[in-house]
C-alpha cells in the first residue's frame, strides 16, 4: 500500500540545517507549489497568484531589457550637400540672410544682414527694426517663387553657404547681390570679396541701412555675446 505521505526533495539552509520545501507549504496536507492537486481551493488560488506575480515579474524584467537596447532618436538635423551641389525649391525665410528649403537650411554666401533683433536709426534718428526689416524684404522679393542655391561649402553650425537666385539659375536675380545693393546687408568682408562694390554702390547712395546709423552686424553680434557675459 503506497503511503498518503508525500515526500518532498529536502535542501540544505545556510547553517546546515536541512529543512523541507520552501516555496508555499502547508504541512497539514502537503500542498505545495509542487502539489497544487493537494491543495484546497483557496490554497490553489494563492499558488496561481504567486506564480503569476513571478512571471509578470519576469516579462517585466525582459521588457525593460529590450528597452535599454533601443538607441534614443538624435534631434533633427538640417541636411548638408556638397560643394558645387544645387538646392532648390520654394524658400522659407529665417532672417535676412537664411533660407531654409527642402529641410536645408542655407546661409548666404558672401553677406551679412542685420540680426533680427537688431536696431538702426533712420535719417531723422528714430530707432527701428533693421534685421526684422531685411528679413520682411528678403521675403517679399522670394514670395512663392522657386529658389535656386548654389552651395559653396558649410559652416561650423552645419549651414549650407550659397549663393541663391529667384527666377532659375541661369538669368535670374542672385539674392546675394541684391540685398546688399539695396542696403538690406552689408559685404562679409571676412569671407570674400565679391559685394564690396555693391556695398560702396549702396552706400553712396544711402540706400536701406546706409541711410541712417547702424552698427555692422558682426560687431553687433559681439557686443551682443559681451553684454550677456
Amino acid at each position: 500500500m503506497l503511503s498518503s505521505t508525500v515526500r518532498h526533495k529536502p535542501f540544505t539552509s545556510a547553517r546546515g540545517r536541512t529543512n523541507g520545501p520552501k516555496p508555499f507549504y502547508n504541512s497539514s496536507n502537503n500542498c505545495n507549489v509542487r502539489r497544487p492537486s493537494l491543495c484546497r481551493a483557496s490554497e490553489r488560488d494563492d499558488i496561481t497568484s504567486v506564480v503569476s506575480c513571478g512571471a509578470s515579474a519576469i516579462m517585466a524584467a525582459i521588457a525593460t531589457a529590450c528597452l535599454t537596447l533601443i538607441p534614443s532618436a538624435a534631434p533633427p538635423a538640417f541636411a548638408a550637400a556638397p560643394p558645387g551641389g544645387i538646392i532648390q525649391g520654394p524658400a522659407r525665410v529665417v532672417d535676412g540672410d537664411t533660407l531654409v528649403i527642402n529641410e536645408q537650411r542655407i546661409r548666404l554666401y558672401g553677406i551679412d544682414a542685420p540680426e533680427k533683433a537688431q536696431t538702426c536709426t533712420d535719417p531723422v534718428g528714430r530707432a527701428y527694426s533693421c534685421g526684422m526689416k531685411s528679413k520682411e524684404a528678403l521675403t517679399a522679393k522670394v514670395g512663392s517663387q522657386v529658389v535656386t542655391c548654389t552651395v559653396k561649402n558649410q559652416d561650423q553650425y552645419g549651414r549650407n553657404v550659397s549663393t541663391c537666385a529667384v527666377g532659375g539659375p541661369l538669368g535670374g536675380e542672385e539674392l546675394n547681390s541684391w540685398l546688399v545693393s539695396n542696403g538690406y546687408a552689408v559685404a562679409y568682408r571676412q569671407f570674400g570679396k565679391e559685394y564690396i562694390p555693391l556695398e560702396d554702390k549702396a552706400k553712396a547712395e544711402r540706400r536701406g541701412v546706409w541711410a541712417g546709423d547702424f552698427t555692422p552686424p558682426n560687431e553687433w553680434r559681439k557686443q551682443q555675446k559681451g553684454a550677456d557675459g
